[in-house]
């Protein structure tokens, strides 16, 4: 067994030296053994039975894609043990070899890495995807699977889904459609045209049981109304070239969310279809935290067709789960390479030690006991190369675990409050400064923010929002150009800024609703409390009075300020 590793090892080195594209994993620590055997030879039919030992083997390990069976990986295990860091190497890897990848990062925790290796961030909250438009299907195809879509995500009832789906077709119709045969329109609607259409319908509604039913269905589907679900901007063809990370994390609605990146899959999917059949993998697909898309039946539906089909297209994919147990079997069966870092619950334990073992009971046991104990950055592979469990203590970049320097320390410390990066190149060197924070923001030590078209840059802090910071600092720049003196709130009780007896408070989105209503409340001291949201959140904040989006804030003259903030 130990011959074959090594082989396959420097086959491996040798396929990376004749140019092959490879994606390294790290260092085997130990190999899953087959030590002895014992036969009963007193029973009628002998009676074989196995011990399974951990030996030590220290080798490089990686993956060859294009000699695997399927280019597919399953990556599970708990928060905090790897499995991000090993993805950020991961796309390292293929940003060396030129491989496009589409990742899909629900945190926003990998946008600094893609930035630093030339990638693409698009902030998903901002980019659009028409729902409603056709993309190559017939009205009645698109009326179908948007309903089915809706019903499976915001849980609705039948009857609700019948009226939905009458709906759709009023509302293609409104824009010139004929037929639910049609597949082509001058003018697509919108998700906002669907809206109006369905208050039609509540106005229309013959009971009041019917109206409820439409209100509540008109509640769902208006969380839509948002930048991501905007007129459509992106192209397939373009990101599919090179690496392109969708940011998700700003789309504030989990289900918003869902719906997004199913409709991005099914367009990725259709996309396969056109490119024709390619030779070797010309592009991965990467879920992180994939429940997200997976838990939903349509989205793991989506997924399951292009890991079926994919390799045939050129296109892997690479699925990051906190639980391998609840991917859809289809992933599972079709992952060449799977890889599980620590995992606690009892269910998931079994499942991964019977799925690495074949459900062999001795070596099932043996993988257990590794699984309960596995240190941060470790886990357990197999995959066609290694067909038995390799213990793999896996790639790290720089400066993720690292201590920092000196230079970085420095920098770190005069990042206190948030600092345009232009006056920190001035005041440390930009030749310096450029390496440091490449480091550093994939280290997640230093927080990165665009606004209004500067960059922005504050130490990391679980208690404060670097967004927030900033915006505090726009808004208080702005109030001071139009000649009103404020005060900048530097402690975590009373408001953010205070202007003239009037509160001023900056919401990002994240909190909930109900937790600003309680704090406008507590402002009743002040002689108003004005709030100030994030773009893509001011929709939702429509019940709070005063409440003002935050582009709609900086763009008023100064007449229209000292009108806002007059009794």
């Amino acid at each position: 067994m130990k011959i074959n590793l090594v082989e396959k090892f420097y086959n491996l080195v040798k396929k990376e030296q004749n140019g092959a594209f490879s994606i390294q994993i790290g260092f085997s620590k130990a190999v899953l053994k087959k030590v002895h055997g014992i036969s009963f030879q007193y029973q009628k039919a002998p009676v074989h039975e196995y011990s399974y030992r951990w030996k030590r083997f220290k080798k490089r390990i990686g993956i060859c894609p294009e000699s695997e069976p399927n280019p597919h990986m399953v990556i599970a295990g708990m928060s905090g043990e790897g499995k991000s860091t090993l993805l950020r190497s991961m796309l390292t890897d293929m940003k060396k070899w030129n491989v496009s990848c589409l990742l899909f990062d629900s945190n926003n925790e990998h946008e600094a890495l893609v930035k630093s290796i030339g990638g693409t961030v698009i902030d998903a909250s901002r980019e659009g995807i028409n729902l409603l438009e056709l993309g190559g299907s017939t009205i009645g195809d698109r009326i179908d699977e948007l309903t089915s879509l809706f019903k499976s995500v915001f849980n609705l009832g039948y009857l609700q889904a019948m009226k939905l789906n009458s709906c759709l077709w009023y509302t293609y119709m409104r824009k010139g459609a004929r037929s639910r045969s049609e597949a082509f329109m001058e003018r697509e609607p919108t998700v906002y045209d669907l809206l109006e259409e369905l208050s039609v319908f509540i106005k229309l509604s013959k009971s009041v049981q019917e109206s409820n039913s439409l209100r509540s269905m008109y509640q769902k589907l208006a969380t839509l109304q948002r930048g991501a679900f905007r007129n459509s901007g992106i192209s397939m063809g373009k990101i599919a070239h090179g690496i392109s990370s969708f940011s998700l994390a700003r789309i504030g609605n989990e289900r918003a969310r869902l719906i997004y990146i199913t409709e991005l899959v099914k367009r990725l999917y259709s996309y396969m279809h056109t490119v024709g059949r390619e030779h070797g993998i010309s592009m991965y697909v990467v879920l992180d935290e994939s429940q997200l898309i997976l838990g939903d039946e349509s989205g793991a539906r989506l997924m399951g067709n292009i890991i079926e089909e994919g390799r045939k297209f050129g296109f892997g994919a690479i699925i990051v789960s906190h639980m391998a147990s609840k991917l859809d079997r289809r992933i599972i069966a079709n992952a060449s390479t799977f890889m599980s870092f620590y995992a606690k619950e009892p269910g998931e334990v079994s499942y991964v030690a019977s799925l690495l073992s074949g459900a062999l009971p001795d070596m099932q046991n043996a993988i257990k006991e590794k699984l309960r104990t596995l240190g941060k950055h470790e886990a357990l592979l197999t995959s066609s190369s290694h067909r038995m469990p390799v213990l793999v203590s896996t790639a790290r970049l720089l400066g993720s675990d690292s201590t920092t320097g000196a230079e970085d320390a420095r920098i770190i410390s005069m990042l206190a409050q948030p600092m345009k990066r232009k006056a920190l190149e001035a005041l440390v060197g930009a030749p310096s400064t450029e390496s440091a924070l490449q480091r550093l923001t994939i280290g997640k030590a230093v927080d990165s923010f665009v606004a209004d078209g500067e960059e922005w840059l504050m130490r990391h802090s679980t208690a404060l929002s670097i967004e927030h910071e900033v915006r505090i600092r726009k808004i208080a720049e702005k109030l001071q150009r139009c000649g009103i003196e404020c005060r900048i709130n530097t402690s975590y009780k009373g408001p953010d800024i205070v202007a003239r007896a009037v509160a001023i408070e900056y919401e990002t989105g994240l909190k909930s609703i109900d937790s600003t209503k309680r704090m406008v409340a507590s402002r009743s001291g002040f002689r108003k409390t004005i709030v100030i949201v994030n773009d893509t959140r001011a929709e939702a904040y429509k019940s709070i009075s005063n409440s003002l989006p935050y582009s709609a804030f900086i763009e008023m003259d100064c007449t229209a300020l000292h009108r806002l903030l007059s009794p």
